[in-house]
């Protein structure tokens, strides 16, 4: 910027006002107007990362860095060591940013203290990975307040308490898919599985092999997500009432079902009055059918229909194009 407007380094107000857009600016300005307070302070407030930028004596002020932390919790790692290990700069930066602590010394990140006062503060696009030692992850009550800050943390929780009642009860109710992170014991535990799948149909992906087979926990699931009849067991995957229900609630589901039930007429019209597209899941013995195709046009209209059947005898290496009789379907 200097070299663009020659008189812009040594411009106070210049460089004020350039600080207001971008506090970066503050870099170059001239020596002494780099270490000019009013302007550290106002570039700090704006951005507290301009720290990295300046001096050894500047990122060892306590006033200049308790500006820094509390504009961005994450400017404590540009502190002096002596700041980062002063209980008030760090309590500000945690206020800020919970995850401001993993650039504290040791003797502060394993106090119980600012491990609570990180997760509170903890940002919610972040998971208790990103900062927080894991000799905590089995502080029960501390888990309690870090899965309320944001569900994924239950991923790094000790395997005692992913094995918790409570707490996986707490998590399941609206992320089902957390399943995949309970303990054996609670995947095996009809009322913990119908919570997830009742939540997020696909995490009975996640479930025991018993409970997979159970008719009312997949029900439960694909009344959520009829794909979740991927996961189901294959005995289930067989029987036209599982089905059904899978298909009555997402159409694609028919590519999950058993190849006989995939025949059966009343299944397969089922699903296309859902989405047309499962057609193509639809058995060969009946991509001619014209009450099929009609159900097919009525779903996703004639052109998608015929590039589907199109598709079809593309992947079966047919050399004939597909019929065109069905556009006339009304």
């Amino acid at each position: 910027m200097s070299e663009l407007f020659p008189d812009f380094h040594n411009d106070r107000e210049a460089v004020e006002a350039s600080i207001n857009s971008d506090p970066f600016n503050l870099t170059y300005a001239s020596v002494g107007l780099r270490e000019d307070r009013a302007l550290v302070r106002l570039a700090l407030a704006k951005d507290g990362k301009v720290l990295k930028c300046f001096s050894d004596a500047l990122r060892n002020d306590f006033e200049l860095v308790s500006i820094a932390v509390k504009s961005n919790g994450n400017a404590l790692k540009y502190a002096s060591e002596r700041l980062r290990g002063n209980p008030d700069i760090v309590t500000a930066a945690l206020q800020n940013d919970g995850r401001a602590l993993k650039y504290a010394p040791e003797s502060i990140c394993s106090d119980p203290h600012f491990a609570r006062l990180a997760v509170f503060h903890q940002k919610p696009i972040t998971s208790i990975h990103a900062y927080l030692p894991d000799s905590f992850y089995g502080d029960k009550a501390l888990m309690k307040m870090a899965l309320e800050r944001n569900y994924v943390n239950f991923s790094y929780f000790s395997d005692a308490l992913r094995d918790d009642d409570e707490l996986v009860n707490m998590v399941l109710k609206y992320h089902g898919d957390q399943l995949e992170f309970v303990s054996d014991r609670l995947r095996d535990n009809r009322a913990m599985v119908s919570l997830a799948v009742a939540s997020t149909g696909r995490a009975l992906r996640y479930a025991s092999a018993t409970l997979r087979a159970d008719p009312e926990v997949v029900a439960l699931a694909l009344r959520n997500d009829g794909v979740a009849l991927r996961y189901a067991h294959r005995g289930l995957q067989a029987r036209e009432e599982i089905v059904a229900i899978a298909v009555q609630q997402n159409g694609l589901a028919l590519q999950f079902a058993s190849d006989s039930l995939r025949s059966k007429t009343h299944l397969v019209t089922l699903a296309l009055h859902n989405n047309g597209e499962a057609l193509c899941f639809a058995a060969p013995c009946l991509w001619d059918d014209p009450d099929i195709i009609a159900a097919a046009v009525d779903s996703i209209g004639p052109v998608a229909v015929e590039n589907i059947r199109l598709d079809i005898t593309g992947a079966l290496g047919k050399t004939h194009a597909a019929k065109s009789w069905f556009l006339t379907v009304p």
